[in-house]
Formats: structure tokens, C-alpha cells, sequence
């Protein structure tokens, strides 16, 4: 049992936002990609049973409050802008 804690500049996802609609979409970025492939691959599920994402927020704390119960599979702290980690999930 291990765990896997990855500290980014920023989160695995973006907020899209379309009129008052708020929703998450998986970020495209390099690390995302690699990170993804790699859990996707089957190997490590015995190996790494916690997974954990720190990186800075692009999106306000009531927009976390609105997204926060989307589905993602690790844990995600977002450190928001006034420098300070929003709650866990």
C-alpha cells in the first residue's frame, strides 16, 4: 500500500463555465496525460491505493463548493488565492 501525492502548479481539471452553468473538464496538459495513462494501465492499483493532487486553483471557493462532487479518482487539494488549501475531496 502506498500513496502517490503530486504537487503542481495546477489542479487536473478546469472549471468550464457557460452562462450560470459551472462544470469540471480533466485538464489536457502533459502531466495529466502521463498520470492517467499510467493508472489506466493496471499496474499499480495494488501498489498506490491513495492518490493525491495539491495545485493552485484557477476558480473561486464557491465554485469549488459547486463542483467539488464531480467525480475524479484521487483526492484533490486546490490551493486557492489568497494562499490558503481549500477543503479536501
Amino acid at each position: 500500500m502506498g500513496r502517490l501525492i503530486i504537487v503542481s502548479n495546477r489542479l487536473p481539471f478546469s472549471v468550464d463555465r457557460s452562462g450560470s452553468s459551472i462544470s469540471m473538464r480533466q485538464s489536457s496538459g502533459g502531466l495529466v496525460s502521463a498520470i492517467k495513462s499510467y493508472f489506466e494501465s493496471g499496474t499499480t492499483k495494488e501498489n498506490i491505493t491513495e492518490r493525491i493532487w495539491i495545485g493552485v486553483a484557477d476558480f473561486l471557493e464557491s465554485e469549488w463548493d459547486i463542483i467539488e462532487n464531480e467525480k475524479l479518482d484521487l483526492t484533490q487539494f486546490p490551493l486557492l488565492s489568497a494562499g490558503r488549501f481549500c477543503c479536501a475531496r
